[in-house]
């Protein structure tokens, strides 16, 4: 017992990542669609279909997918008297973006939050509650797996020139003997096809 060592209340805090000082977590709630997006999307890329490469706009897609106008702004009307700040919602209502701290999001959604070295693990997969049966899925509540890209791009270097000088176009289109006759095609244009 005598080499115990004794942590004061906020070191066990940093330490088990409890969610005393939590920031607000902003995340996406992606709605439950009438007709699948994809479906959609095969209509415009499929050459049988009438939309065959005509792209529905957002209002069209509003009026083929998204959940009727009142139960939308009934969904919205819940998740602020939850707790929610409604941060941007799409042209086509079929995603939400929403703020609030953990504990809301632990007790709506029925999971757990925990906060470690600057990360959000969600403990426990989001349940939808019945009066959000609009929402199909919750996307943000875990920030813990980062994406790293796989080919990095370098800035080319500032001392390599940059184009084609007019002296090489000249002698790869072979206009010298042009110039020599005297045209110049100053104030005329003409297509030069490569």
């Amino acid at each position: 017992m005598r080499n115990m060592i004794r942590l004061s209340a906020a070191a066990v805090t940093i330490l088990m990542g409890t969610n005393s000082f939590s920031q607000p977590i902003t995340t996406v709630l992606r709605l439950k669609e009438k007709v699948k997006i994809e479906d959609l999307a095969s209509r415009v890329s499929s050459p049988v279909s009438i939309r065959y490469q005509n792209a529905f706009s957002p209002e069209e897609i509003k009026a083929l997918s998204a959940p009727s106008e009142a139960d939308y702004q009934a969904l919205i009307e819940n998740l602020k008297s939850e707790g929610f700040e409604v941060n941007y919602e799409s042209n086509t209502h079929l995603w939400i973006s929403v703020r609030a701290d953990e504990k809301t999001y632990e007790k709506v959604f029925a999971t757990k939050i925990q906060s470690f070295a600057g990360a959000r693990h969600n403990l426990m997969n989001p349940q939808i509650p019945n009066h959000l049966a609009l929402v199909e899925s919750v996307t943000g509540l875990d920030n813990s797996r980062k994406a790293y890209p796989k080919v990095i791009s370098r800035a080319a270097p500032t001392d390599v020139p940059q184009g084609i000088k007019p002296s090489a176009i000249k002698k790869a289109y072979n206009f010298e003997p042009n110039y020599k006759a005297g045209v110049s095609g100053r104030g005329q244009q003409f297509p030069i096809a490569t």
